[in-house]
């Protein structure tokens, strides 16, 4: 008969066997550090994800959040089931850069008080311009996006050891308008940028000048009705009230044109077949711009809405359009990480 000593020696050893397999899946996930102080923008701290195990300068991935989302909302969006585990799902933001090895980087935009999440870019248009100011007041302040993201771009080393000529931003509506202006106005920090169901709202802007070719992925659904593929007016749900002056939305088409002048694309695009592997209503279409001194390509997702392809469908499916299945976080990365800023990004 065992002991009472044993007996506790036994317990104890059960309880640390027990707690050792939570503490090294800790361990495993990396390090999450949500609203990091930013100096000079205090109303506006970011989140930072670093995976374990990182043997050198790691690349980066700057997610900007839609308007009217914020950085917590984001972080979610590439995942396939609403309030999923950041880790449980390989297309989520987190599970991917863990098993890729890049550190992510969630910024916010402009909140309408102090202590809102109801956020917002300054992502382009304005009175002027002739397209719509994207969007709230952050646009029509005139919020200096560019002072932020120097700002964030400088603090992020303190923090993780990353690799300044592999620094990519991608973005949902406008945030992914945001992410094209700075490609427009930053393109000796950002590598290359990838916009999801948004266009490029600051053509027009003196601005907009890209210092270099960008390479550029544009990925957008044929039915979204909150950002058309047409541009123009915003259509769901009977669409928006008086726009500002007859201003309306950047068409893709227009978005296109603009990068392959300032990537110096000799060619039109090409159309690369894509099979659609899931029938979940659906399908792809890839364009690749052709003798561009940075690459150039859209993805046109047939029958997909205002939503992150391969994440959730979010507020009303029916509302905002269906969620496609057939591409997703793993493609956009696989463009992005394909350049560094110390490197010819010649695409076609």
């Amino acid at each position: 008969m065992k002991s009472l000593f044993q007996k506790l020696a036994l317990c104890l050893a059960i309880a640390i066997a027990l707690a050792l397999p939570s503490q090294v899946g800790a361990e495993a996930t990396g390090s999450m550090t949500e609203r990091l102080p930013l100096a000079g923008f205090p109303e506006r701290p970011y989140d930072l994800y670093v995976p374990p195990g990182l043997s050198g300068p790691a690349p980066v991935l700057l997610v900007l959040h839609g308007g009217g989302g914020d950085a917590a909302g984001m972080r979610g969006r590439a995942c396939p089931r609403a309030g999923g585990d950041d880790f449980g799902h390989p297309g989520c933001f987190l599970a991917h850069a863990r098993a890729s090895g890049y550190v992510v980087v969630f910024p916010r935009g402009t909140a309408r008080a102090p202590t809102g999440t109801l956020r917002s870019w300054n992502a382009g248009g304005a009175p002027g311009t002739g397209w719509l100011c994207m969007d709230g007041p952050a646009c029509r302040q005139d919020v200096d996006e560019r002072a932020y993201f120097s700002a964030l771009l400088d603090d992020l080393p303190t923090h993780a050891g990353i690799d300044p000529a592999r620094i990519y931003v991608t973005g949902f509506s406008s945030g992914a308008a945001m992410g094209l202006r700075l490609a427009c106005e930053m393109s000796d920090r950002v590598a290359a940028v990838a916009a999801i169901s948004g266009t490029a709202q600051a053509l027009g802007h003196p601005g907009c000048r890209p210092a270099r070719p960008v390479p550029v992925l544009q990925v957008h659904g044929t039915a979204d009705c909150n950002w058309p593929y047409e541009g123009g007016a915003h259509r769901c749900n009977g669409g928006w009230p008086e726009l500002q002056g007859g201003a309306g939305l950047v068409s893709v088409a227009e978005t296109l044109a603009f990068w392959a002048q300032a990537n110096g694309c000799e060619a039109g695009p090409k159309e690369v077949p894509m099979r659609d592997r899931l029938k979940d209503g659906t399908y792809l279409v890839r364009y690749d711009w052709q003798g561009c001194a940075a690459a150039l390509r859209h993805i046109r997702i047939e029958g997909g809405g205002h939503q992150w392809p391969g994440g959730h469908a979010v507020d009303w499916p029916g509302f905002l359009g269906r969620a496609s299945r057939e591409t997703g976080l793993p493609d956009i990365w696989e463009f992005l990480s394909g350049f560094r800023l110390d490197e010819p990004a010649a695409g076609g």
